[in-house]
């Protein structure tokens, strides 16, 4: 899916400058043989938004798999989970 220079604009527009609770997270993974390569792309309002820019950027590095996301929304750590990541809700 390539986006044109109109509705790459319109996703930064939806895109945060500062992260906030209420924004949904994209968790993109060009490479589903190492899943260590993930990528993230936080700030957006939406969760179309969200998809709209991961499978973007599955398709700009022509991921051979045809890559993986997952968007997350209010996603962060707790006090009784100080390392994990965790997301009130995912969707891909």
């Amino acid at each position: 899916m390539r986006l044109s220079a109109a509705a790459y604009a319109m996703l930064l527009i939806g895109c945060d400058s500062d992260p906030r609770p209420d924004q949904w997270d994209a968790y993109i993974y060009p490479d589903l043989d190492n899943e260590s390569r993930e990528e993230i792309v936080s700030g957006f309002k939406t969760f179309e938004l969200c998809q709209a820019a991961a499978l973007d950027r599955i398709d700009q590095v022509n991921a051979e798999a045809g890559g993986a996301y997952e968007c997350g929304y209010k996603c962060g750590t707790t006090p009784q989970h100080p390392g994990m990541w965790l997301c009130k809700e995912t969707r891909n």
